[in-house]
């Protein structure tokens, strides 16, 4: 019997993240706000509902009554219209499941302005929810 596709076959099959995500990673740490995060979480969505299989989130923060979802996306891709409809489904999805969702779109390679900015909104949405990000916040 055939395996059902997840629909995120091709990320077992570069095995590796870009660079920017490794970047990124760096300056989340630097900041204290690797804390409930979890990094190229997979989901899979049912096709016919949903419109798209499945996906790789690149950040996901998981709290015990939200979740925060952000994927970095390189513009060389994710500006093509097929992939931009795609995202836009993803979002979609991951709305309807309650989920806070933010897409970053960088050029690569990703300037060091470019990744203060996206560590910037990703700590400001953090701390918008009231997250302590340092274990000495009241």
């Amino acid at each position: 019997m055939r395996r059902k596709s997840s629909g995120i076959w091709w990320r077992r099959k570069t095995g590796s993240v870009a660079k920017a995500e490794n970047l990124l990673f760096e300056e989340l740490s630097k900041r204290n706000l690797t804390a409930n995060m979890t990094t190229q979480r997979g989901f899979t969505f049912d096709r016919e509902k949903e419109g798209v299989g499945g996906t790789v989130v690149d950040y996901l923060w998981k709290f015990d009554d939200w979740q925060y979802a952000v994927f970095l996306d390189g513009e060389q891709i994710h500006k093509k219209y097929h992939q931009a409809n795609k995202d836009e489904l993803i979002v979609t999805a991951l709305l309807r499941r309650g989920m806070i969702v933010e897409r970053f779109t960088y050029h690569a390679p990703i300037s060091d302005k470019a990744l203060k900015v996206i560590a910037d909104g990703i700590e400001k949405t953090l701390r918008d929810r009231k997250v302590r990000l340092n274990p000495q916040d009241p």
